[in-house]
């Protein structure tokens, strides 16, 4: 058991003093870093109020995206399922549900980041248990496309970040929770250009990528 007062090097709390005992986080850190062959650092804050708990999970892991998709596709990284409608769901949202069922208080994921090699893939919830549901698709979809946000294989961002919106995009709070979609849409990329940050955004419908000052304007 693991709870918000204890000492651990992985885990990170935000907390009031009050005492809660969180069941079954250690065993859920442990399946991440055995799913991802990573190293995982948890940093959580927790909402009295609502008795709620938001994660942040980073992963370290000592390869490159590029084998890690190369896994991916013949099914010995992260197990993945696929069911009758051909989603493809990750064993991250087991993970979750069975800690959430372990205990009292409601856990969920806000950001999940996966530090590669060369490059960090950030993930951000758009609705709940959000990132867990589809985290085996959206790695899916990353290999689908990295041919195109490399630029012919030349050039890998050191950032991904999915997903992003247009600033004028007509998307209300409620909506954009039901938004299901959201994650296939816009992708921020981040480039070394000559020893400067290049910021690109990377439309995944057109399989192209754009520059942020330019893309509103498309």
């Amino acid at each position: 058991m693991s709870s918000f007062n204890k000492k651990n090097s992985k885990l990170g709390f935000t907390t009031p003093k009050t005492f809660e005992a969180a069941i079954g986080l250690d065993e859920f850190i442990n399946r991440l870093e055995r799913d991802f062959f990573g190293t995982v650092r948890l940093n959580c804050k927790y909402d009295a109020l609502s008795n709620k708990v938001d994660m942040v999970i980073y992963i370290h892991l000592n390869f490159q995206l590029l084998d890690c998709l190369r896994h991916f596709n013949n099914g010995d990284w992260v197990e993945v399922a696929i069911p009758k409608d051909n989603s493809i769901a990750c064993n991250l949202d087991k993970s979750l549900r069975e800690l959430n069922a372990k205990n009292g208080i409601k856990f969920d994921i806000s950001e999940l980041s996966l530090h590669f090699e060369e490059t960090t893939v950030i993930v951000s919830r758009l609705y709940e248990r959000s990132i867990a549901k589809q985290m085996g698709k959206i790695i899916s979809v990353i290999g689908q496309h990295y041919v195109y946000f490399t630029k012919g294989l030349t050039e890998m961002p050191y950032e991904i970040f999915v997903p992003v919106f247009e600033d004028d995009m007509p998307i209300a709070g409620n909506q954009l929770k039901k938004n299901k979609s959201g994650y296939f849409d816009y992708w921020g990329l981040y480039y070394d250009y000559e020893h400067q940050h290049q910021a690109m955004i990377y439309s995944l419908r057109k399989k192209k990528l754009y520059q942020e000052d330019l893309f509103l304007f498309e």
